[in-house]
C-alpha cells in the first residue's frame, strides 16, 4: 500500500493506493511532482498520478512490457536512465581522480548481502547505539530476527536444520531498512579516510 500525507493533515493520508506487492522503491518526478514512480517486490514498475482521481497506477509494467523478475530496488523518474546514472558516477570518479583526490564507489549486490553479511547482534547494537531504537521497538525487531532456521530439501533428502544468526530476510518489509542501518558506518569510514 502506498500512502501520501500532506503537511495540512499529517495524521491521515491524503492519497491511498492499494498494491498487490510490497513497495521496494519510490521516486517523485522533479519536473512533474504529481508523478510518482514505484518499484515493487514482484518486479513490476508503476507510475502513479496523484492529481487524477483513480485508485491505481496510470502505467504498470507487465511481462510483455519488460517486467523485472527480481525486486526493483531503485527507480528513477527524473529523466535519468540507469546508463546516465552510471555515466554521472563515472564522471564524478574521473573528476576526483583528475584533481588528485581519492574516490570511492560502493556497488553492492544486495540480494546476496541480505542473506550473508548482517550479523544480528551487531545490527541490534547499532540500532540502539546509533539510531535510538529502544524498548518495545528494539524487542520487536529482535524477535523478528530470532528463531529463523534453514535447511536444504532435494527430493526425499534433507540437510540438517541450522539456526540463522546472520542475514536480513528478503521479502520482508524490514529487510532494506535494517540492511541500511547495518551498513550505515560505510559513509563515516569513507569520510574518515577522505574518499568522499
Amino acid at each position: 500500500m502506498i500512502l501520501f500525507y500532506t503537511l495540512k493533515n499529517p495524521s491521515f493520508p491524503e492519497y491511498i493506493y492499494p498494491t498487490d506487492s510490497g513497495v521496494m522503491s519510490l521516486d517523485i518526478n522533479v519536473e512533474h511532482p504529481y508523478l510518482i514512480a514505484v518499484g515493487f517486490y514482484d518486479g513490476n514498475v508503476a507510475v502513479y498520478n496523484i492529481v487524477e482521481s483513480r485508485t491505481g497506477p496510470v502505467y504498470i509494467s507487465t511481462a510483455k512490457t519488460g517486467k523485472h523478475t527480481d525486486p526493483v530496488w531503485q527507480v528513477c523518474c527524473s529523466g535519468c536512465s540507469c546508463c546516465s546514472c552510471c555515466y554521472c558516477s563515472s564522471d564524478r570518479i574521473y573528476s576526483r581522480s583528475d584533481e588528485g583526490s581519492p574516490a570511492l564507489l560502493v556497488s553492492l549486490d544486495l540480494s546476496a548481502a541480505f542473506n550473508i553479511v548482517v550479523d544480528h547482534s551487531i545490527l541490534l547494537n547499532r540500532l540502539s547505539c546509533c539510531f535510538g531504537v529502544f524498548d518495545v521497538v528494539h524487542s520487536w525487531i529482535q524477535s523478528h530476527l530470532q528463531g529463523w532456521t534453514q535447511s536444504v530439501h532435494i527430493g526425499l533428502y534433507s540437510s540438517v536444520v541450522t539456526s540463522c544468526s546472520v542475514g536480513v530476510f528478503q521479502g520482508s518489509v524490514l529487510g532494506p531498512p535494517l540492511y541500511s542501518f547495518y551498513t550505515s558506518p560505510l559513509f563515516t569510514i569513507a569520510e574518515s579516510q577522505q574518499v568522499i
